[in-house]
């Protein structure tokens, strides 16, 4: 590949990005099970999926994704919902703890405390099980198989919850288990959904060959209104076969280009950051920064990921799912479901802060649900568009119809009407 083309090809790779807004500071989600600190997630390779598909256009005959019969996880949605939004997941509680990153010594960073509550039986009944779907497909493909068992969708907040299970005879990739159960495989996530969203075990039905888990999700993306499924890129890139394909590239590249080339390169690729890189990093390290940036750029590497794109996926139309009883407050600012709170304070000029930093839902009988604030993250997830438009999806089940208010920062209540 020549030199020009691989500085043109810098210039295609920020539209490529997927960019993705998430509110949390120090998120309860990023924290290893063992240490106890954010596990650190190597963004460069949720990047370039979207523009190695694009890169080289690949046909491939399509598998029908085969049908299993009933629940497979859960004997009923009750069982399902008590599993996934009880104080049973072995998960449950945690108080506000501390770390420190060793590379940034003297700082101390917060990991917010959480905790669940037992199931309310009569939302489930009434609100929740009866929006819970059996979908019962799967996929395979090199060796794994993905299945999905059921879904269940509010379309006021968009949020859902989907149970799957992925399995390898051979065994699975090493994962961890943050201490509120996120999982978070290090060499590149095995599950790709092409909406917003965290995975979360199913601790008691996890062996070392089938990973059992929901899906906490919100459709989101511009581009999709359903739900799809499939396993992602890494099935094939964490073989043993693909590392020596990109070791045989990496080889060529580093005997037709220069270490002064690879410089060049890096420069051009961190491009307005390259004072800092070069302020922290040997020229030796940037030299070898450049060579991987070039991999990461050449129309070899491309030609190659393009062939690590499973050719089945699962789908689940929007249109299939269903809608909980909600309540609206704040002129329509406020919408509250019993598993989600979407909050807009956008255009609420007498907000105490430029961000949502607490929200709390108090209940008739006095009693109160703080989902937010600087110690407690008692969510799946927080997501929005700005600091000030945030969607919270909650680690319970709530009764809608026992609220009374919503209290953000500053004491600011809106009351229901």
């Amino acid at each position: 590949m020549k030199q020009e083309d691989l500085f043109e090809a810098i210039g295609n790779v920020e539209s490529s990005r997927l960019l993705r807004t998430e509110l949390e500071t120090t998120a309860p989600s990023a924290v290893t099970h063992e240490e106890d600190k954010p596990m650190k997630k190597q963004s460069v390779k949720r990047i370039i999926r979207n523009l190695l598909i694009a890169a080289v256009l690949v046909s491939m005959l399509g598998i029908t994704a085969y049908a299993a019969a009933g629940y497979l996880l859960f004997e009923n949605p009750e069982e399902m919902l008590n599993s996934i939004f009880g104080d049973k997941t072995g998960y449950d509680h945690k108080d506000l703890t501390h770390w420190t990153d060793p590379e940034k010594p003297g700082e101390v960073y917060d990991n917010p405390a959480y905790d669940r509550v037992p199931v309310d039986e009569e939302v489930i009944q009434s609100e929740a099980a009866p929006l819970v779907t059996p979908v019962g497909q799967s996929i395979s493909w090199e060796g794994y198989t993905l299945t999905v068992d059921a879904n269940m969708y509010d379309k006021v907040t968009k949020c859902g919850v989907l149970t799957y299970t992925i399995e390898n005879p051979d065994g699975l990739p090493h994962y961890e288990v943050a201490n509120n159960g996120e999982i978070y495989f290090p060499d590149g996530e095995i599950l790709h959904v092409n909406q917003y969203g965290y995975s979360y075990v199913i601790k008691d039905q996890t062996t070392e060959n089938k990973l059992t888990a929901t899906y906490y999700y919100q459709l989101r993306n511009p581009d999709a209104s359903n739900l799809e499924l499939t396993l992602s890129e890494y099935v094939m890139k964490n073989t043993e076969a693909y590392q020596q394909k990109l070791e045989a590239i990496r080889e060529q590249l580093m005997r037709e280009h220069t270490q002064e080339e690879a410089l060049a390169f890096e420069k051009t690729y961190v491009s307005s950051d390259w004072e800092w890189f070069e302020a922290n990093f040997t020229r030796e390290e940037l030299i070898q920064k450049g060579y991987e940036a070039m991999l990461l750029m050449s129309q070899e590497r491309m030609a190659l990921d393009a062939q690590c794109v499973c050719p089945d996926s699962i789908t689940i139309p929007e249109t299939a799912l269903g809608e909980m009883s909600s309540i609206t407050l704040a002129d329509g600012k406020i919408k509250v479901s019993p598993i989600a709170i979407c909050v807009d304070t956008t255009d609420m000029q007498d907000y105490p802060n430029g961000y949502i930093a607490v929200t709390k839902i108090r209940f008739k009988d006095g009693t109160e649900y703080l989902v937010r604030d600087d110690a407690t993250a008692n969510y799946m997830f927080a997501v929005g568009d700005t600091d000030r438009d945030v969607t919270f999806m909650f680690n319970r089940m709530i009764d809608v119809n026992e609220i009374s208010s919503v209290i953000l920062d500053g004491g600011l209540a809106f009351s229901v009407s």
